[in-house]
Formats: C-alpha cells, sequence, structure tokens
C-alpha cells in the first residue's frame, strides 16, 4: 500500500527548518519513496497569523512559541484539519531530530511503518527513567522521543491537543534553590531527574544534555520552559497508551518484522522487554 504520511515538523527560524526538511525528504526518499507526502514546517519564531505555500505538498505556518515544539504542532495539526488532509500517520519531528542519540533512524523503514499504521501503533525511538516517576497522578516510567515519531491519524484526533501542561503556575515556585512548588503534581523523583538533566550531570545513563546550565534567577525561564517541555513530552505517550495506541519502540519493531509477520507480533509486549530484545 502507499501510504499517506503528512510531517508536522517544528523549528525556530527558517535556516535551521529547511535544513531539516532537506534531511527529512532525504529519509523518505531512501526509505519509503512511495509515500504520498505533506509537510507541513512551523516556525515558531514567526508570528501565528503567516503562511507560505512552498510547493504542492509543503507549507511554512508561523507558530507562537508559547509551549515551545507541542504548541507548535497543534498549529501544523490546525492546518491539516482546515485543509481536510487525511493522512494515514502523522510523522513529528523537530529540527533537532538529528541530535543526540540517532542510530534508531536506520530501523524505520516502509515495512515498519507500514506495521505501525496497520496495529494502530505509535513508533519512534523509546526512552526510560530508572525508576518509575508519578506525573498528574499516573505512575510511569517510558515515553517515545518527540523529535521524531509517528502516531496513527485517528490517535491524534483522539488527542485533540498535544499539549498537556500549559500552566507553569501549577508546577513552579519562583525560587531556583527550590523550584518546583511543594503540591506540584509531578513526583520528587520526577523533578530530581528533570534537575539534573537540565543543569547537573545527567540521569545517570551515561548521556548528558548538550546544553544544560546553571540553575539561577536568570536562567529560571529557561528551566520552566524546558521543563513543560519534558513534561508533555512524558504525557503524550502516557495519553495515547490510555487511548488504547500501543507504543512500539522501533529498533524491536524491526528486529520483530525480520523474524514475524505483522499478526504475530505481540503489539502489546511491555517496554521493558521491548528495551531487552532490541537487536544489537
Amino acid at each position: 500500500m502507499r501510504l499517506r504520511i503528512a510531517t508536522v515538523l517544528v523549528g525556530h527560524e527558517r535556516p535551521s527548518i529547511f535544513a531539516a526538511k532537506a534531511k527529512i525528504d532525504a529519509f523518505f526518499e531512501a526509505k519509503l519513496p512511495t509515500a504520498i507526502r505533506t509537510t507541513v514546517m512551523v516556525d515558531n519564531s514567526r508570528p501565528r497569523c503567516e503562511l507560505e505555500r512552498l510547493d504542492a505538498h509543503a507549507v511554512i505556518v508561523g507558530g507562537d512559541n508559547s509551549i515551545r515544539e507541542f504548541s507548535a504542532w497543534d498549529r501544523g495539526l490546525a492546518y491539516l484539519d482546515r485543509t481536510r488532509q487525511n493522512p494515514d500517520l502523522i510523522h513529528f519531528a523537530t529540527s533537532a531530530f538529528d541530535s543526540l542519540y540517532t542510530d534508531y533512524l536506520d530501523r524505520f523503514s516502509g515495512d515498519v511503518l507500514a506495521a505501525a499504521f496497520q496495529a494502530k501503533s505509535v513508533v519512534g525511538h523509546v526512552d526510560y527513567f530508572d525508576d518509575e516517576i508519578k506525573i498528574l497522578g499516573r505512575d510511569s516510567q517510558h515515553w517515545v522521543r518527540t523529535s521524531f515519531f509517528f502516531v496513527p491519524r485517528e490517535g491524534v484526533d483522539r488527542l485533540r491537543s498535544v499539549v498537556s501542561f500549559e500552566r507553569p503556575e501549577e508546577l513552579f515556585s519562583g525560587d531556583p534553590k527550590e523550584p518546583f512548588l511543594p503540591d506540584a503534581p509531578i513526583s520528587k523523583g520526577l523533578q530530581d531527574f528533570i534537575i539534573s538533566w537540565l543543569t547537573g550531570g545527567g540521569t545517570g545513563q551515561g548521556v548528558v544534555w548538550h546544553s544544560r546550565f546553571d540553575l539561577a534567577i536568570e536562567t529560571l525561564p529557561l528551566f520552566e520552559a524546558k521543563t513543560v517541555a519534558i513534561l508533555n513530552e512524558h504525557m503524550l505517550s502516557l495519553r495515547l497508551r490510555e487511548l488504547g495506541y500501543p507504543v512500539s519502540d522501533v529498533s524491536w519493531l524491526a528486529g520483530q518484522l525480520a523474524e514475524h509477520s505483522v499478526e504475530k507480533i505481540d503489539w502489546h509486549r511491555t517496554w521493558q522487554a521491548q528495551i531487552a530484545d532490541r537487536p544489537a
């Protein structure tokens, strides 16, 4: 089958977005040249009202950067709705998709995406915390990295919005020494993970964020904005799971398809088992 795929690519300023688009176009040409594609680029440095058509299959629209990539994705999805496009899969991407660990990108293929569509599964790279955390009253530990992943269109429709956290006053104290409110709706373990990831030595898994900074009154707005993005990333996977869309690690799924038909894959295999069974 020829999959219809809509890419919603988010970035900040034209050069980086267009550079990312060129890489994504090359990705699809190599991996899935038969796909029927649409690309909506959302530039968070431009006003919301702006829209520029690049060609018959690509536009660039303005975002407001209110909730970083998440509000921008909502802008792109709203454009798809207005133009009555009905893709099989929504491809979410950011202009920084090829930073940090990227080997998983090689695991995507036409077979992987067709299988995910057939099984109504989210597919991307699964990240996880070493310990379980609590977020908005839910226990969780893993999520799909949101810089590059695919979701069935009906799952996106049922979400209504990819934004889960949008009120920082419910989270933050305004004090860089104790940045979270005592009754913030996230566990102490998650708070510690976030502080370590953004301002310290990472989360203990041997990976350190490339843009970490010291937490001070001057950097508090940046800390709060990045924290909201982290929480929205985690909640997006959690909400999709709650709606009944299994989350498949792309490396695990590629390995499964090398040995099994789509019908014989256990689409509800636990994330721990998926990580353990990732091909080397």
